[in-house]
C-alpha cells in the first residue's frame, strides 16, 4: 500500500498531525496484519501472546485488564490460540474461578517470529536511525500514555 506524501494531500490534511497519525496507523496495521497472517495470527492474538511472553499476565482476567479487552472477546481469542496450540488454559487449583493461561513452546516460537515481522514493518515505516528513532518512539509513547483512558 502506497501512502500519498503530505505534500500530495490537501494542505489542511497534510498539516494535521492527527490525520497523518491515522494514515500512518492504517498503513502500519495493514502491513503488520499481512505480515503475521501466515503465522495464523491477527493483531489481537499477537498482543495477547506478547503480553503472556512478557510475564504481564497469567490469567484470563489479567489479560483482559492489561489489554483492555472485554472478557467475552478475550475468551474467543483464547479459544483460537488454544486451538492453534499457542496457549493452554487450566483452572487455578487455589481458585477454581480463575483460569491460568500459559504460552506453549509453539506459542513462544510464534511470538519470536512475530517480533521479527514487527521489527521489519517498523524499519519500513520509520526510516529513522539511532537517537532519532529513540526520540520518535519516546514521543509516540508519551502521546499513547496521555491518550489512555
Amino acid at each position: 500500500m502506497t501512502m500519498p506524501r503530505p505534500n500530495e494531500l490537501p494542505a489542511d490534511l497534510g498539516r494535521s498531525a492527527t490525520y497523518l497519525m491515522v494514515r500512518l496507523g492504517k498503513h502500519a496495521q495493514a502491513s503488520f496484519t499481512a505480515g503475521i497472517e501466515p503465522l495464523g495470527l491477527r493483531p489481537p492474538h499477537y498482543d495477547m501472546l506478547v503480553t503472556l511472553a512478557a510475564g504481564m499476565a497469567s490469567s484470563q482476567k489479567d489479560l483482559s485488564d492489561v489489554l483492555r479487552v472485554d472478557q467475552a472477546r478475550l475468551v474467543a481469542l483464547l479459544d483460537e490460540m488454544e486451538e492453534a496450540g499457542f496457549v493452554t488454559r487450566s483452572q487455578d487449583p487455589a481458585d477454581r474461578r480463575r483460569n491460568i493461561v500459559v504460552l506453549t513452546k509453539e506459542g513462544e516460537r510464534v511470538v519470536a517470529r512475530g517480533r521479527r515481522i514487527a521489527a521489519d514493518v517498523e524499519r519500513e515505516l520509520v526510516p529513522l536511525k539511532g537517537s532519532q528513532r529513540e526520540e520518535f518512539t519516546a514521543m509516540l509513547r508519551r502521546l499513547v500514555d496521555t491518550a489512555r483512558d
